[in-house]
């Protein structure tokens, strides 16, 4: 179903993206600074004081309300479409995931000039190749390991080179291994 949505929701916006290139959705925007917001303020806290559970719920009602405005039409911009893309990468099933990556890809098309946006694609593809049991390509999700650690998770070196890795404001691989922070 998303799936579907997320192809009429392109397809829909390139038709009319040039005339509200610049247009910023005021709901899309307030969605994006609640998920940030949200996550910002778990990483602050002690780990045995982070409620996942309820940053979950926050985050479904947040995908819920990103759809309901995606089928509206309300969304015009790059930044709108950067905006819902994160909300639905923070997801947990393949359809956010794919509807996340559609959306990034559709920002990135918008802008292309937007570093955060190229890499919002390629970490919405890898993450869904995760979800799909299969190794990502870019190098941009890692895990935690027995330790608590964070790790890279299964990559597929092969399937794009570093060049292509810096086209979308990903890091060569050698560097990947040390993130500064997880996403």
């Amino acid at each position: 179903m998303r799936s579907a949505l997320a192809v009429i929701t392109v397809s829909f916006a390139l038709a009319h993206a040039h005339a509200h290139a610049e247009t910023i959705s005021s709901p899309a925007q307030t969605l994006y600074q609640q998920d940030q917001a949200d996550r910002k303020q778990l990483k602050s806290q002690p780990s045995e004081k982070q409620d996942w559970p309820a940053l979950r719920a926050r985050d479904q009602q947040r995908r819920e309300t990103m759809l309901q405005l995606l089928r509206e039409a309300k969304l015009h911009s790059s930044a709108d479409y950067f905006a819902a893309a994160m909300v639905f990468q923070h997801g947990d099933s393949a359809d956010d995931y794919r509807l996340a990556f559609s959306l990034a890809t559709l920002a990135q098309t918008l802008d292309d000039a937007k570093p955060e946006t190229r890499w919002l694609t390629a970490a919405s593809w890898d993450r869904l190749l995760l979800k799909l049991g299969k190794p990502q390509w870019y190098g941009t999700q890692f895990e935690r390991d027995a330790a608590g650690k964070l790790k890279l998770s299964p990559i597929d070196a092969a399937a794009v080179d570093d060049a292509e890795r810096a086209r979308l404001n990903v890091p060569p691989l050698a560097q990947a291994g040390a993130p500064a922070s997880a996403k």
